[in-house]
């Protein structure tokens, strides 16, 4: 989930902040979704000071320890799918920012995620493949409850850790855990979710996954290229594969990278 607000957003969400006039009548539902996602543009845009030198900064033995500190707090897919559940019920999200429309998408993730957890299901022959691994393997991932693509990537992943024991699958939220996030960005964005897989043994990062399967990345570029931003439409775009993929897409990686270290 890349924090791109929607133009009409941010231009509501400044006469919002600003306490400009907005016009007569009150606002749609639609123009206070656009506010509070031009409000949590903003907010990031004005607190986030990372550079690219910052982040090269970051030696790989620094980026192991964050890792190993992070797993002390990792929670289980079955713990994170109660808690996710419970915010649901509260109408509220994870992360340090609060707005209707994160409290919305934690809804809509919710289901998302039951959704998978009931439908999605590996082949025999990639099953096969996953009990192959014989290294002890650490997946940490970095995510928040209002984040789309976790939503229908992090059941599958779920479904391929179940089948190797060696495969310890934890989660750790995104803005509880900033040093981490700098440290794994994806082209200088905190985008999520970021899984992070380590080897066990040694503590060495492997290699990392993220924010979402090939096509869909693919699919961002492409927007961006036309439009150079994400327009609302996109994000219906966006989940409308996901749901015609069925996570074949993100098992297919996944298990391709398992594949090569064995």
């Amino acid at each position: 989930f890349d924090h791109k607000a929607k133009n009409a957003g941010i231009a509501v969400a400044m006469t919002s902040i600003f306490n400009l006039p907005t016009g007569k009548g009150r606002r749609s539902g639609r123009a206070k979704e656009q506010v509070e996602t031009g409000r949590l543009f903003l907010y990031r845009s004005l607190t986030q000071k990372k550079t690219t030198a910052m982040m090269e900064h970051i030696s790989v033995l620094e980026k192991e320890e964050l890792v190993k500190g992070a797993l002390k707090d990792g929670i289980s897919y079955a713990e994170y799918r109660v808690l996710v559940a419970n915010h649901t019920t509260s109408y509220t999200s994870t992360g340090h920012t609060q707005t209707e429309a994160l409290s919305k998408y934690t809804e809509l993730n919710d289901r998302r995620m039951h959704r998978w957890d009931k439908l999605f299901k590996l082949t025999a022959t990639q099953i096969e493949s996953i009990k192959k691994l014989k290294l002890n393997l650490n997946w940490l991932v970095l995510t928040e409850s209002w984040c789309g693509d976790a939503a229908h990537t992090m059941p599958i992943m779920n479904k391929i850790a179940e089948q190797n024991k060696n495969i310890d699958f934890s989660i750790v939220l995104r803005d509880d855990h900033p040093q981490l996030m700098d440290a794994f960005l994806t082209d200088g964005k905190e985008s999520i979710p970021k899984l992070i897989v380590q080897d066990a043994a040694s503590g060495m990062v492997l290699y990392t996954w993220g924010p979402r399967p090939e096509p869909a990345a693919e699919m961002v570029v492409e927007c961006k290229k036309s439009y150079g931003t994400l327009p609302p439409e996109f994000k219906e775009d966006l989940q409308l594969w996901y749901n015609k993929d069925k996570g074949v897409a993100t098992a297919h990686e996944l298990i391709a990278l398992l594949t090569e270290i064995g």
